[in-house]
């Protein structure tokens, strides 16, 4: 059977309460510039999980540049990825199918 988790992009950038079990970066990003350590961060975080994970719950909190990396390596594990991003008219979030 196959599983989905929910996690946050960069952990500290927004409240999530317990929308997120988990952050792909634990906390802020010194070099946004720094591409490869990034990708680095995500495909440990990506490699780590259990073998039944084949989709992903991505709560966005902005830094496009991490956001691209996460994408690259699901993309390479063939993980499901889905985008959550904030509403502020609604204060909740949306969700966009990659």
């Amino acid at each position: 059977m196959s599983k989905s988790i929910n996690v946050g992009l960069v952990k500290g950038r927004h409240e999530m309460g317990d929308l997120v079990s988990d952050f792909i970066f634990k906390g802020p990003i010194d070099d946004p510039t720094d591409f490869g350590k990034m990708w680095l961060t995500c495909d440990e975080f990506v490699g780590d999980l259990s073998l039944d994970v084949k989709e992903m719950n991505l709560y966005v909190t902005g830094l496009t540049a991490a956001l691209t990396e996460v994408i690259k390596v699901c993309r390479s594990y063939g993980i499901k990825l889905n985008l959550f991003h904030f509403d502020t008219k609604t204060s909740t979030y949306v969700k966009q199918e990659m």
